[in-house]
């Protein structure tokens, strides 16, 4: 399976990280046998910024070497997930950059912020999804350290993105999604659901629901770290 495998192009020598963005769509009703990717990846790696709100959201999060890419398509395409779609993302040391996005409607939400506690925030007209934003390990630089979060932004205000003549974005990140963990070239990051939890009024609804009939999941592959 080469789903999973890093592109072999060159890329430009000013470039300090290159990622594989894979999206994966799956009908609700195999939802939980995401079980049988999760299999071939581990979580140990992941650092949360709030494990109970991460977990009460529905959010999944693991970590797999390169040498597990083939066994993760192949569970992949065992459950019906079916790609659709294959970014390659090319950015520096400390930007803010989305894997994913779609427009929303000025709205007032509610989900979780702990096993037992709401939280609630009203969003204007804008954007939804998830930014990564990656930076060098301080140890090896061959090592990449990337942070995922969902975001709702607009476009305005500057911020990182403007230093690289992209579209300057205000950006509202939410702490209970949050996580972190350190990648080499080739390693891979599944982020999926977790399970029916999805029915519930959580963030990992909003952000992993295509339609009512499929559910959106992402593989993220580390290409390169450094020139």
């Amino acid at each position: 399976m080469s789903d999973l495998q890093p592109s072999q192009s060159a890329p430009p020598s000013e470039t300090q990280f290159i990622f594989s963005i894979l999206t994966y769509e799956l009908d609700n009703s195999s939802r939980d046998q995401l079980s049988m990717v999760f299999r071939w990846l581990s979580r140990r790696q992941i650092q949360y910024a709030d494990k109970a709100a991460f977990d009460a959201n529905g959010f999944t999060a693991a970590w797999a070497g390169h040498e597990k890419g083939t066994k993760v398509a192949q569970a992949l395409a065992a459950i019906g997930a079916q790609r659709v779609r294959h970014g390659r993302l090319i950015t520096s040391a400390d930007m803010h950059e989305t894997i994913w996005d779609e427009p929303i409607e000025a709205q007032t939400i509610t989900f979780p912020i702990s096993h037992r506690r709401t939280g609630r925030v009203s969003l204007g007209q804008g954007r939804l999804g998830w930014l990564l934003s990656p930076r060098f390990d301080p140890d090896q630089r061959q090592l990449a350290h990337i942070q995922l979060e969902p975001a709702f932004w607009t476009e305005g205000m500057s911020d990182l993105r403007a230093l690289e003549g992209k579209i300057p974005y205000k950006y509202q990140t939410f702490q209970s999604g949050r996580f972190s963990l350190t990648l080499e070239p080739g390693d891979i990051c599944v982020l999926a659901p977790s399970g029916s939890i999805l029915q519930q009024q959580t963030l990992s609804r909003m952000l992993f629901e295509a339609d009512e009939q499929r559910t959106r999941l992402f593989v993220i592959v580390l290409e390169r770290a450094g020139n």
